[in-house]
């Protein structure tokens, strides 16, 4: 008796183990899924006797239903959820209907209903002067579980360029002036469906100004003696469209020595001038500045150039005799490009660079000769005094005058010219010459 006792129970306990209850199910979003989803969830559980046993569905959400396991419905259920947050739903697996069924495996999931993040972002420069690079920086935070993964950035720079894609960092740069707003937009996971999407948006947040254009002339050049003064003027210029307009305000001279690094002067007028005492080349710089703070500057290393230029010549070196071709020398320094000689006779200049003159009558003349260079100074020698003698009369008489019948005949031969520094040159036609 007591044997067949213990088999008895040893095959009640093997039938129930054999058909025991695992309660399990999936889950999978159907529809939105950004702060409203639909969930649905397919019963995945074994060992269930549809003809006895009970399916509980409990959705987190304030809902839930009871079916039989021989209902078809009971395997796959569907919920919805309008409001973000983490939902626990629970399938159990019951032996009757409603408070007097007993839970005989129970399963629980947690499906999660997204809701988008709060975008924000900063930039390293809000101001600048055209053209002005900025780099964005995305802030938006993403540690509540609630707000998903960022996929997704859209950066409208509010100049009519949007970009989007994997930037949470990018650069822009801003080629007009004006006043920007900027609008950041992140999509951020939310279940697979779609994205929750938001957006930050700042206005009037990037502030460009127009850039000045640096630029000057000096307005009395070639320079072309010492002291020089030096009369700088401004033409610097600022756009006026499109708006807002620029204006120059503020202007930073700074007059180098030949070495470009010397400060010789400085000055902070718009057109000011500034006097040179030395021979060189000087480096000049100014600054200009609008009254939105943008700037420009301008070197110009060859600014003013200061050559030491000379006009000198030589006199000729033949007797200077009247009526004779007499050759004048220039001497000048380097860079000489054009010549005017005044030989002082009232005669009209000539313009060659060695040029040959006659002088028709005797006298002391003053010569002087005008040098252009190559710089456009023109300059004036110190004159130089010629002096020019009387052309001789090479006229001579004969005594005896008469003509003399005796060979040999004497005769003497007498210059009418005479005087210190004549020289004679006698030909007598008989050939004889005497020098």
């Amino acid at each position: 008796m007591k044997e067949k006792l213990l088999l008895l129970l040893f095959l009640c306990f093997t039938v129930q183990w054999a058909t025991a209850q695992n309660a399990s199910f999936t889950t999978n979003i159907t529809a939105n899924g950004c702060e409203l989803a639909t969930y649905e969830f397919t019963d995945t559980s074994t060992g269930v006797d549809a003809s006895t046993q009970f399916y509980e569905w409990i959705f987190g959400n304030g809902n839930s239903v009871e079916l039989a396991a021989s209902d078809p419905a009971a395997s796959v259920q569907a919920a919805t959820y309008s409001g973000a947050g983490t939902y626990s739903v629970t399938l159990n697996i019951k032996d009757g209907p409603g408070a007097g069924g007993n839970i005989l495996s129970t399963a629980t999931e947690q499906i999660v209903v997204y809701e988008p993040a709060d975008p924000d972002f900063v930039a390293d420069e809000v101001f600048g002067c055209t053209s002005h690079t900025v780099t964005f920086t995305d802030l938006t935070d993403t540690s509540d579980p609630l707000v998903g993964a960022i996929e997704e950035w859209t950066w409208n720079f509010g100049d009519g360029t949007t970009i989007s894609g994997p930037f949470s960092t990018i650069t822009h740069t801003y080629t007009n002036p004006g006043n920007f707003q900027v609008t950041l937009t992140v999509e951020t996971f939310a279940g697979g469906l779609q994205n929750c999407i938001a957006s930050e948006v700042k206005a009037d947040y990037i502030r460009v100004r127009h850039t000045p254009e640096a630029n000057f002339t000096v307005q009395n050049l070639p320079a072309c003696s010492l002291p020089y003064v030096a009369q700088f003027q401004s033409t610097s210029t600022v756009p006026t469209s499109p708006p807002p307009p620029g204006t120059i305000n503020a202007y930073e001279w700074t007059f180098y020595d030949t070495d470009g690094v010397t400060v010789l002067g400085t000055s902070t007028l718009e057109n000011p001038d500034f006097t040179y005492i030395d021979y060189g080349v000087y480096p000049v710089m100014l600054m200009v500045r609008t009254t939105d703070g943008c700037t420009d500057d301008r070197l110009i290393l060859n600014a003013v150039r200061i050559n030491e230029n000379i006009a000198d010549f030589n006199l000729p070196t033949a007797a200077t005799c009247q009526n004779a071709n007499l050759v004048f020398t220039d001497n000048s320094s380097a860079g000489a490009v054009g010549w005017s000689w005044n030989f002082g006779d009232g005669s009209p200049p000539a313009t060659a660079q060695n040029p040959t003159h006659v002088y028709n009558t005797p006298g002391t003349y003053n010569v002087t000769l005008t040098t252009t260079f190559s710089d456009g100074c023109a300059v004036t020698s110190a004159p130089q005094s010629i002096t020019i003698n009387a052309a001789p009369n090479a006229n001579f008489s004969i005594s005896p005058p008469d003509v003399q019948c005796a060979v040999p005949s004497t005769l003497t031969f007498t210059p009418v010219s005479t005087g210190a520094g004549f020289t004679y040159s006698w030909n007598f036609g008989d050939p004889t010459f005497i020098d």
